[in-house]
């Protein structure tokens, strides 16, 4: 069977490949009807890392969900959508001059 090269359904989570001399790969969710913007799965040696991808005051951030082992796709689809909620949230009560980070870090 020939391993996927994008993430799209929990059965690629532990099949996509660490290519060979890379120290580390990173896959965007792909999926057609469920996919997240800014979920990506960190691929780094045997360990595969949930990662949320954001912009914030012009930066690119980034927020670990959690090992891929302990949570699944579809929980780390749902934790991102919560995240863009609160992102929202704080974004209309912000005050004009101050910064404040949308998550806790």
């Amino acid at each position: 069977m020939a391993k996927p090269k994008t993430l799209s359904t929990q059965s690629d989570v532990f099949i996509l490949p660490l290519p060979a001399g890379k120290p580390e790969a990173w896959y965007s969710d792909k999926g057609k009807t469920e996919r997240r913007k800014g979920l990506m799965l960190r691929v780094r040696g045997q360990t595969r890392t949930w990662v949320f991808l954001y912009s914030w005051a012009g930066k690119r951030e980034r927020l670990t969900l959690g090992l891929a082992s302990e949570m699944q796709l579809g929980q780390a689809r749902k934790t991102v959508d919560e995240l863009n909620r609160k992102s929202k949230d704080i974004g209309k009560s912000r005050p004009k001059y101050g910064m404040q980070r949308p998550f806790p870090l």
